[in-house]
């Protein structure tokens, strides 16, 4: 009869206790998020506040939620490393796409983040650096960044970010049913300048559109990526 009593009770403390893991999530791993970083340059250290993740290219699927500190460091150390405040959104991957240059000017980043819209909707939101960059959606009629599209049908989408003398963006990405994705593009700038014909001197107006117009089609051509569709992913 004892042992009758104590098999109850400790399957009572089990159920119990299985309860509150499933309800109260003491451990939050209901809170789990996902980063991916991106990284075409060889290898590089990727730091999370300060704390050590790994060498990128890197998919980590088991980060609590949250504001953080990212840290990219090129192991070629003629390439420039990348800072940025970065969240996490629980259930969610973000993503940081970083092509590094001997500068900062001359690197370029997108960043896709997510949140949690309590109205369920989609939507897309735009910054980049520098600012009022060309952002085509869809293959829409360019407008400039910073830009909000609301609402947003889920599901793959595509843009392209530009600016004369800057290398240009250009990613497909998922949109995801009740998140707004934030996209953060910053540019490159484009340190190889078309050559001015000899004895030529057009006037500044004139060289100025010319030029713009050249230099957008080269960094459009030269420079153009695409992340895959698992780029704003749910994480199992």
């Amino acid at each position: 009869m004892w042992s009758r009593l104590l098999l109850f009770v400790f399957s009572l403390a089990l159920l119990i206790a299985a309860f509150v893991l499933v309800v109260f999530d003491p451990f939050a791993k209901g809170s789990r998020a996902g980063l991916q970083i991106e990284y075409q340059a060889g290898n590089a250290s990727v730091f999370l506040n300060d704390s050590y993740l790994g060498k990128a290219p890197l998919i980590e699927e088991k980060l609590q939620k949250g504001d953080y500190i990212l840290k990219i460091e090129p192991d070629d150390k003629s390439l420039s490393s990348f800072t940025t405040p970065i969240y996490l959104e629980k259930g969610t991957l973000s993503i940081v796409v970083y092509n590094p240059g001997p500068s900062t000017k001359e690197s370029s980043s997108t960043i896709f983040e997510l949140r949690k819209r309590t109205d369920k909707e989609s939507s897309v939101s735009f910054e980049s650096y520098p600012e009022n960059a060309l952002i085509s959606f869809n293959q829409q009629a360019m407008t400039f960044s910073p830009l909000v599209i609301n609402p947003v049908k889920p599901g793959e989408h595509h843009f392209s970010a530009s600016l004369p003398s800057y290398e240009a963006q250009d990613h497909s990405f998922l949109v995801l049913p009740g998140y707004e994705t934030k996209i953060t593009v910053n540019l490159a700038k484009n340190t190889i300048l078309p050559l001015e014909p000899a004895g030529t001197s057009p006037a500044a107006g004139a060289a100025a559109s010319v030029v713009a117009s050249k230099l957008e089609e080269a960094s459009s051509s030269a420079s153009t990526s695409a992340v895959a569709s698992d780029s704003a992913a749910v994480v199992e």
